[in-house]
C-alpha cells in the first residue's frame, strides 16, 4: 500500500465518517503524526513532505511528520532534512543509532 493510499483511504475515510459536530460543542485540535522512515535507500525528502502537506492540508488535517534515519551514515539526507526543517515547523527529525 502507497503512503498516498494510505492517507486517501484510512485518514480521509475517518475523517469522512466522523459524525458532524454541533457549533455549540467545541472541536478539539488534533495533530496527526506521520511518521517516515529514512534509509539507504531514500526517495526526494522535500518531494515527499510537499506530497504529505498537500493531501493533510487539502482534508484540513493539521499534522507533524517524524522523519526517522535509521542509524546508518546519510549525510545528505540529514542536510536536507535540516534545512526542511528550518523552513517547516511540523517538520521533526530523529536519528537512531546503532
Amino acid at each position: 500500500m502507497t503512503f498516498e493510499s494510505l492517507i486517501s483511504s484510512e485518514v480521509a475515510g475517518a475523517v469522512a465518517e466522523a459524525p458532524a459536530v454541533s457549533e455549540a460543542i467545541p472541536i478539539l485540535s488534533v495533530l496527526v503524526p506521520v511518521t517516515e522512515s529514512v534509509t539507504e535507500s531514500h526517495d526526494d525528502l522535500g518531494t515527499l513532505y510537499a506530497r504529505v502537506a498537500e493531501e493533510m492540508t487539502s482534508r484540513d488535517i493539521r499534522f507533524e511528520i517524524l522523519f526517522v534515519l535509521d542509524g546508518s551514515n546519510l549525510p545528505q539526507a540529514e542536510k536536507q532534512l535540516r534545512v526542511l526543517r528550518a523552513k517547516c515547523p511540523g517538520v521533526r527529525l530523529y536519528r537512531l543509532h546503532r
